[in-house]
């Protein structure tokens, strides 16, 4: 079976064009997300800005102490295991 060089270069050609907009789209998405590039640097725009702001406030409102003292911790740990019996 013998491909024409013709319909090779047709098809060759829309397969290109198909993948270099799914490159470029893929490149505005990660510039406006404030996704690190292959060298780990994150170009922050005044509208990045804020998507890079928004990201760290919700990582550190993971990290926060739900449960700063030690008695807050003792409660909890009594109510998993039965605790005390309330008056």
């Amino acid at each position: 079976m013998k491909i024409q060089c013709s319909t090779l270069r047709v098809e060759v050609d829309t397969f290109m064009k198909a993948y270099d907009k799914k490159i470029a789209g893929e490149e505005t998405k990660a510039k406006k997300e404030g996704v690190p590039d292959e060298e780990g640097w994150v170009k922050v725009t005044h509208q990045g800005y804020r998507l890079v702001l928004e990201r760290e406030k919700r990582r550190y409102a993971r990290k926060e102490l739900l449960k700063f003292y030690a008695w807050q911790h003792r409660e909890t740990s009594r109510d998993v295991r039965g605790g005390q019996a309330e008056d």
